[in-house]
């Protein structure tokens, strides 16, 4: 298993020469949410990610009580500065309460929307129970980013992909992680091989 972390300006401190060499390989870094909310910290993360020669993605915020098409826009928009930068897909993180009747569509739409640019569909990040009450239909996204912590201590208590998927692509195991070069704790996740993840 590939290790990686994602972040965002709550991750106050981070030296990603240190991360790397804690075993460590990849970043995916928090672009944004919604119609206008950028984190200030992506673009600089970005370049500072990739000069120690990590694996850098991106992450956003969906919002699904706001526009899909003008978010994914918003989306598109941040990433432009930073395309260079970018080794892994991007990815979708939507688990905001309550999602509505229309969350399939809402995804979908979001999803057409940075495949047309990006070549490829985000990955679809979110946690168990929510993805039950999504009721999907079918997968979404290219490849499911689980978030699934059990005890949340910082070790992997393993997961089972919820319905529609048959397995994950990518496991958030842990909120609690200590990562060398990081200040505090941040998200820690794992893959088959980080190149499953890539563009």
């Amino acid at each position: 298993m590939d290790t990686f972390i994602d972040l965002s300006h709550w991750n106050e401190t981070v030296d990603f020469q240190r991360v790397k060499q804690a075993g460590i390989c990849a970043a995916l870094l928090n672009a944004g949410e919604g119609l206008t909310i950028n984190d200030p910290t992506f673009e600089a993360r970005a370049a500072e990610a990739r000069a120690a020669n990590l694996d850098v993605g991106a992450y956003f915020f969906g919002l699904p009580a706001e526009d899909a098409t003008k978010q994914a826009e918003h989306f598109l928009t941040v990433l432009e500065p930073v395309r260079a930068h970018l080794t892994l897909r991007t990815a979708l993180d939507f688990e905001t309460v309550p999602a509505g009747a229309g969350a399939f569509d809402w995804i979908v739409t979001f999803n057409h929307v940075v495949e047309r640019e990006m070549r490829r569909f985000p990955l679809f990040y979110s946690y168990t129970s929510y993805i039950q009450d999504l009721h999907l239909p079918r997968p979404v996204g290219s490849g499911l980013w689980l978030s699934a912590f059990g005890p949340n201590d910082g070790a992997d208590h393993g997961s089972i992909a919820p319905t529609p998927w048959r397995k994950w692509l990518a496991h958030q195991y842990a909120s609690t992680a200590t990562v060398h070069g990081v200040s505090g704790h941040c998200d820690i996740s794992h893959t088959p091989a980080i190149g499953l993840l890539r563009c």
